[in-house]
């Protein structure tokens, strides 16, 4: 994620988050970026007339986006204004310019809601292949305390090289977090020993913790190693919770085995709740 020349930030105008704008702001002056500001509308059959309003009142609304960009330094491209599916247009436009990362809004969710992320935004970390950063409406901006789970896959190393990367650039703190499932005996066929085989597997867990962490550079990152055991989905999001993180980094369609995160279905159920503003990240 270095490279960011390019962010694609597709913008709702009708509830226009100061976290996404924020984040875009901060992501550009580190990365030397272009920003380009988009907004798709649903492909209905309007009127000429009707059309020419809509869309004059949605290019004022982006140019104001553009305009603070601006202000700040940032290099824009657009507005750009497509008909259609959100998902499929944004994809689309993110192929067409080469992006490397699209920056989207959760969207406003009530906090009373169990499942905060937005349609679009859900979507489109199922379907896009270019890292998908979603900004917390809810939330205040700032990223001082990054999680990153990890299961050994190549997909969680990608993961961790950016939550490394974002770590150095704002001066966070770094978890690494690796969660196991422990062995439970259901069965009065089994004679195995409940705990010494779980001690067994804590041992082994930790050894390949260690060899996963040897590939990383952590030199001057404040970060800790943390092994749990539980159900992981419930472990990030107490994880998160406990220690306030502000900033989630995980990857997507790891390798599934024993005792490895399932990373896509994980990824989607720990998302889905919106517990912070986050980053999804594929092979």
């Amino acid at each position: 994620m270095r490279l960011q020349k390019k962010i694609l930030m597709p913008v709702d105008v009708t509830a226009i988050s100061k976290q996404q704008l924020d984040t875009a702001i901060v992501l550009a002056q580190l990365n030397n970026s272009e920003i380009i500001v988009m907004s798709v509308l649903s492909d209905t059959d309007l009127k000429d007339d009707v059309k020419t309003i809509v869309e004059k009142a949605i290019t004022d609304s982006l140019n104001k986006v553009i305009e603070t960009l601006k202000k700040e330094g940032v290099k824009t491209k657009g507005p750009v204004i497509a008909y259609g599916k959100p998902e499929d247009r944004i994809l689309h436009m993110a192929l067409e310019e080469n992006v490397n990362l699209i920056l989207i809004s959760s969207g406003n969710k009530a906090k009373s809601e169990k499942f905060k992320l937005g349609t679009t935004a859900g979507k489109l970390l199922r379907l896009s292949d270019i890292p998908v950063w979603v900004a917390n409406s809810n939330d205040e901006f700032r990223f001082t305390n990054i999680l990153c789970p990890v299961d050994f896959s190549d997909t969680s190393k990608r993961a961790l090289k950016n939550a490394i990367l974002l770590s150095k650039d704002f001066k966070a703190t770094l978890r690494i977090l690796a969660v196991y499932e422990p062995f439970t005996n259901t069965s009065a066929r089994l004679s195995l020993d409940e705990e010494q085989e779980n001690y067994y597997r804590l041992k082994r867990f930790k050894k390949e913790m260690d060899l996963f962490i040897k590939h990383f550079n952590l030199d001057g990152i404040n970060h800790q190693v943390d092994i749990q055991h539980g159900i992981p989905h419930e472990i990030i999001l107490h994880t998160i919770e406990e220690y306030s993180h502000d900033l989630l980094v995980m990857g997507t369609n790891g390798r599934t085995g024993l005792n490895r995160l399932i990373m896509g279905s994980i990824t989607e159920k720990v998302t889905r709740e919106m517990p912070c503003s986050f980053v999804t990240t594929k092979k």
